[in-house]
């Protein structure tokens, strides 16, 4: 083998570690991420001595980009989903693209930047920013376009910090998942800022700033997804018209893989709801009334979380709005029945025995739970014991592949004799 190969084969090999999918745990020592078998391969306390002391996005949700700040270095290192350290700084990061970042430059002042700190686009958002995922005013890119949004309007810009429309409108956070959602297919949903205090006058525009469906008192609103937002009881595209799936559902998520989860009264029961999967079309692909489905979640990897809780009656309106905008506030009191997992063709995959719905991505779905723990010496001080977050990791056949409890364990007990399970908040099979 000679040497040009032989580097060939190390590059290779090189690209091929740094691309292995990473998964978000947290550890009673800080965040940690596992592989897709399970294992430990960025460790809290050995990657960064002392662990994470702050994180953004950390589970990758809607952007595969994560920051971490560690006390160590005092730094903020932004981390890919496929375990790729990407820029570091002493400063407060944003995550903008795979190639550009958001970096605080004074208490309300933020630029945007490449990886050599060439500046492309500076904004101040004249408020306190709070680094929390929903409050976001900067955004992430979609398709070399993102929206930043000030107290008085919003602009889209280019990668290149090229403003491309204003607009007379603003950004309402309560709608978002994460910043990839404020712009997609060219949609961007916002308010005029003179209704700030009427948050249900929505309007549709495009990146141009042509208002292609204008604010109307209507509600739910979704996030844009496959060139469509569900506004009212259905779809309206990136032009403003409702087609054949534009109406007759009590509540819609967002498409994904060419299909939308939607919430209405059963075909053959119209005194509850039941959940349907529909196309574009409007065509019903699975009959959830059939399987006893009573909500749904948008699919992922080829597979959608459902529900089989006891149905709503259509008269409770109340409660359906609750349940269904998954409202923090009455989610406990709502909480009934299982979750499970289907394909596209309405197959089980994982039969309902979930108490919380989850999201498969890049082949496994994470459970969240609480487990509560004590030691000998929190009883004799009589210290409650402390709850914290258990993270199980399932596969597409249902099959545990890592619990965070087992490493906790592990970790504890090598350290804390006495450290054990008060509750382990659910059975695991």
């Amino acid at each position: 083998m000679n040497k040009i190969t032989l580097l060939l084969v190390h590059l290779s090999m090189a690209f091929s570690l740094a691309a292995e999918p990473i998964y978000h745990v947290n550890l009673p020592n800080g965040v940690a991420f596992i592989n897709r078998k399970g294992e430990i391969v960025i460790n809290a306390i050995g990657s960064f001595t002392g662990g994470y002391a702050w994180g953004l996005n950390t589970e990758f949700n809607g952007i595969g980009i994560a920051v971490l700040s560690d006390k160590k270095d005092k730094k903020y290192h932004l981390l890919t989903s496929e375990g790729e350290w990407l820029y570091s700084s002493d400063k407060a990061l944003v995550p903008a693209s795979y190639t550009r970042v958001w970096e605080q430059v004074g208490e309300t002042v933020w630029r945007l930047i490449d990886f050599k700190k060439h500046e492309y686009f500076k904004i101040d958002l004249q408020r306190e920013y709070r680094l929390a995922i929903n409050n976001a005013a900067i955004g992430y890119f979609s398709d070399g376009k993102a929206v930043v949004s000030t107290l008085q309007s919003s602009n889209v810009i280019s990668e290149n910090g090229q403003i491309l429309a204003t607009l007379p409108f603003l950004q309402n956070n309560d709608v978002w998942f994460y910043p990839a959602n404020y712009l997609d297919d060219g949609i961007f949903v916002g308010f005029k800022k003179e209704d700030i205090d009427k948050p249900l006058l929505f309007n549709i525009q495009t990146v141009t700033g042509d208002i292609v469906f204008p604010g109307k008192e209507i509600w739910p609103v979704g996030s844009p997804s496959e060139g469509k937002v569900f506004m009212g009881t259905g779809y309206v595209d990136a032009k403003g018209n409702r087609g054949k799936d534009g109406s007759g559902y009590f509540y819609g998520h967002h498409y994904t893989e060419g299909l939308a989860a939607v919430i209405m009264p059963g075909r053959n029961d119209p005194d509850h709801f039941y959940a349907y999967y529909i196309n574009h079309n409007g065509e019903i692909v699975i009959d959830g009334e059939k399987l006893g489905l009573t909500d749904a979640r948008p699919f992922s990897d080829g597979l959608a979380c459902v529900s089989t809780r006891p149905p709503v009656p259509t008269k409770n309106i109340r409660k359906a709005m609750d349940i269904f905008n998954d409202n923090p506030f009455t989610r406990e009191q709502n909480k009934e029945g299982l979750w499970g997992a289907i394909d596209k063709t309405g197959k089980w995959v994982i039969k309902p025995k979930y108490s919380n719905p989850f999201r498969f991505d890049r082949g496994l779905a994470l459970l969240k739970f609480d487990y509560t723990y004590t030691t000998d010496s929190m009883v004799s001080m009589k210290i409650k014991p402390l709850t914290t977050s258990r993270y199980v990791y399932i596969d597409k056949n249902g099959k545990v592949v890592y619990d965070s409890m087992t490493t906790a364990i592990e970790q504890f007990k090598a350290s804390v004799k006495t450290w054990r399970i008060v509750d382990p908040g659910v059975a695991i099979e």
